[in-house]
Protein backbone atom coordinates (compact mmCIF):
# COMPACT_ATOMS: atom_id res chain seq x y z
CA UNK A 1 0.00 0.00 0.00
CA UNK A 2 1.69 3.32 -0.86
CA UNK A 3 2.21 5.94 1.73
CA UNK A 4 1.15 9.26 1.71
CA UNK A 5 3.58 12.07 0.96
CA UNK A 6 5.73 13.09 3.79
CA UNK A 7 4.19 16.47 3.32
CA UNK A 8 0.75 15.45 3.71
CA UNK A 9 1.56 13.38 6.39
CA UNK A 10 2.75 16.46 8.40
CA UNK A 11 -0.07 18.32 7.54
CA UNK A 12 -2.04 15.39 8.87
CA UNK A 13 -0.78 15.24 12.10
CA UNK A 14 -0.59 19.06 12.84
CA UNK A 15 -4.05 18.97 12.25
CA UNK A 16 -4.74 16.19 14.95
CA UNK A 17 -2.93 17.68 17.50
CA UNK A 18 -4.71 20.98 16.63
CA UNK A 19 -8.07 19.58 17.22
CA UNK A 20 -7.40 17.10 19.97
CA UNK A 21 -5.62 20.60 22.06
CA UNK A 22 -8.37 22.78 20.85
CA UNK A 23 -10.68 19.57 22.41
CA UNK A 24 -9.21 19.57 25.19
CA UNK A 25 -9.34 23.53 25.85
CA UNK A 26 -12.93 24.12 26.45
CA UNK A 27 -14.58 22.62 29.83
CA UNK A 28 -18.24 21.84 29.01
CA UNK A 29 -20.83 22.24 31.70
CA UNK A 30 -24.74 21.25 31.25
CA UNK A 31 -26.84 23.36 33.33
CA UNK A 32 -27.99 21.42 36.49
CA UNK A 33 -29.89 22.80 39.31
CA UNK A 34 -26.09 22.69 40.83
CA UNK A 35 -23.56 21.60 38.24
CA UNK A 36 -20.64 21.54 41.18
CA UNK A 37 -17.45 22.38 40.71
CA UNK A 38 -14.60 22.36 37.59
CA UNK A 39 -11.08 22.62 37.21
CA UNK A 40 -9.65 24.57 34.83
CA UNK A 41 -6.01 26.43 33.53
CA UNK A 42 -5.89 29.95 32.41
CA UNK A 43 -6.92 30.57 28.93
CA UNK A 44 -9.31 27.28 28.78
CA UNK A 45 -12.82 28.35 27.64
CA UNK A 46 -15.87 27.24 30.04
CA UNK A 47 -19.04 26.94 28.41
CA UNK A 48 -21.86 26.33 30.39
CA UNK A 49 -25.20 25.08 28.00
CA UNK A 50 -28.47 26.15 29.77
CA UNK A 51 -31.95 24.61 29.20
CA UNK A 52 -33.60 27.76 29.55
CA UNK A 53 -32.20 31.64 27.79
CA UNK A 54 -30.47 33.38 30.97
CA UNK A 55 -29.51 36.94 31.54
CA UNK A 56 -26.49 38.40 33.33
CA UNK A 57 -23.74 35.73 33.36
CA UNK A 58 -21.82 36.61 36.17
CA UNK A 59 -18.34 35.72 37.65
CA UNK A 60 -17.56 36.66 41.63
CA UNK A 61 -13.95 37.94 40.27
CA UNK A 62 -13.72 38.82 36.78
CA UNK A 63 -10.23 38.89 37.40
CA UNK A 64 -10.00 35.03 37.63
CA UNK A 65 -12.79 34.14 35.44
CA UNK A 66 -14.14 36.36 32.98
CA UNK A 67 -17.85 36.17 31.37
CA UNK A 68 -17.58 36.56 27.56
CA UNK A 69 -20.30 38.29 25.79
CA UNK A 70 -21.07 35.99 23.16
CA UNK A 71 -25.01 35.38 22.03
CA UNK A 72 -25.82 32.30 20.24
CA UNK A 73 -29.40 32.60 19.23
CA UNK A 74 -29.26 29.01 17.88
CA UNK A 75 -28.60 27.22 22.05
CA UNK A 76 -28.73 29.27 24.92
CA UNK A 77 -25.23 28.89 26.69
CA UNK A 78 -23.16 31.04 28.55
CA UNK A 79 -19.23 31.62 28.14
CA UNK A 80 -16.40 32.61 30.41
CA UNK A 81 -12.49 32.44 29.62
CA UNK A 82 -10.13 31.99 32.91
CA UNK A 83 -7.34 34.17 33.40
CA UNK A 84 -5.40 33.86 36.22
CA UNK A 85 -5.02 30.98 39.07
CA UNK A 86 -7.60 31.63 41.95
CA UNK A 87 -10.94 31.04 42.38
CA UNK A 88 -14.89 32.36 41.14
CA UNK A 89 -18.04 31.22 41.39
CA UNK A 90 -20.11 31.42 38.18
CA UNK A 91 -23.56 32.06 38.11
CA UNK A 92 -26.76 33.25 35.83
CA UNK A 93 -30.08 34.53 36.62
CA UNK A 94 -33.26 33.61 34.47
CA UNK A 95 -34.18 35.85 31.67
CA UNK A 96 -38.33 35.03 32.44
CA UNK A 97 -40.42 37.46 34.43
CA UNK A 98 -43.44 36.89 37.04
CA UNK A 99 -46.24 39.08 38.25
CA UNK A 100 -44.85 37.29 41.79
CA UNK A 101 -41.01 38.06 41.34
CA UNK A 102 -39.65 41.17 43.00
CA UNK A 103 -36.22 40.16 41.39
CA UNK A 104 -34.46 37.95 39.26
CA UNK A 105 -33.91 34.34 40.66
CA UNK A 106 -30.72 32.79 40.22
CA UNK A 107 -30.84 29.90 37.40
CA UNK A 108 -27.45 27.97 37.82
CA UNK A 109 -24.05 28.46 39.96
CA UNK A 110 -20.97 27.02 39.26
CA UNK A 111 -17.62 26.81 41.54
CA UNK A 112 -14.56 26.85 39.20
CA UNK A 113 -10.66 26.75 40.30
CA UNK A 114 -7.97 27.79 38.02
CA UNK A 115 -5.34 25.78 38.96
CA UNK A 116 -1.67 27.09 37.68
CA UNK A 117 -0.77 26.08 33.86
Amino acid sequence: MPKAPLKAQIIISLFAVLAIAYGLSIARVDQTPNPGHVNVVPGQLIVVRMNVISIAPTSSDPGVVAPLPINSSSSPRAYFLALKPGRARLSATSARTCAECLSASVRWTLDVTVWPG
